[in-house]
């Protein structure tokens, strides 16, 4: 797994929020963007034997080089430290009584882009947990922290062996489950919820699988035009949780 971090604003957000994941930081290039150069004195004032300055760009990989913005983070991990257990979560939930709300739940989305998108908009509004298939399911690498923009440090990702069982288990702990899909009720429904609120969002070219519907307590839909057809899953993802996250402080 990746055990890089690069962009401006996803390097400055994981020093002040995860300082101790930090094993290097790593500037090059001419130094002339102000936000970098406050990210410098920043990474100075609490990292200071930990900066790198390489004048020669051949040094960065070529990823790194095209997009990183003139900095990179390389963690004492990988970004496997950015995961916890499924069974910790449901645990941290029923020990301390705090049940994260809404939950995000990935069905197997696979563009890296998309999940960096969807994580970066659940940071937006408030998701602190995101549960993804750990297999046939992108995971994280540094192109999705990258597109996510920052957003990770904001929450953890939880691995799930199977969409339907974690389901099932949320329900248990009285979790009511939305799943997105272009045939179900107005998304209005939401605003019917009085619960913790798990909401599903399916993959790019089949969304939510046939087995997931079932499980789910409610489908909902965004509605729109008929000439387009759908919405990317990370566009949509972002309007579900905007509306739910705008009810949640409206009730």
């Amino acid at each position: 797994m990746d055990k890089y971090i690069y962009g401006i604003n996803s390097v400055k957000l994981l020093l002040i929020k995860h300082p101790n994941y930090v094993k290097k930081i790593i500037f090059w290039g001419k130094i002339k963007n102000p936000r970098l150069n406050e990210l410098i004195k920043l990474a100075r004032k609490n990292f200071p034997e930990k900066i790198k300055i390489m004048s020669h760009r051949h040094e960065i990989r070529d990823e790194i080089r095209s997009k990183g913005q003139g900095v990179y983070v390389e963690l004492k991990r990988s970004l496997e430290q950015y995961y916890i257990e499924f069974e910790d979560f449901i645990h941290n939930i029923q020990t301390n009584n705090r049940y994260p709300n809404p939950v995000l739940i990935i069905d197997h989305i696979t563009d890296p882009q998309n999940l960096g998108s969807i994580i970066r908009s659940a940071a937006c509004f408030g998701v602190e947990i995101i549960l993804i298939p750990q297999d046939r399911q992108v995971q994280l690498s540094s192109i999705v922290a990258k597109v996510a923009n920052g957003g990770l440090e904001f929450l953890k990702m939880v691995r799930i062996v199977n969409v339907a069982g974690a389901i099932k288990q949320l329900k248990e702990l009285g979790y009511i489950i939305m799943g997105a899909d272009i045939n179900g009720d107005d998304i209005n429904e939401i605003r019917k919820i009085n619960a913790p609120m798990g909401l599903v969002m399916g993959n790019e070219e089949k969304g939510l699988k046939l087995l997931t519907k079932k499980k789910c307590d409610k489908l909902i839909k965004i509605p729109m035009e008929d000439s387009v057809g759908s919405l990317n899953v990370s566009i949509a993802t972002g309007i579900f949780l905007s509306y739910i996250y705008i009810n949640k402080f409206s009730c």
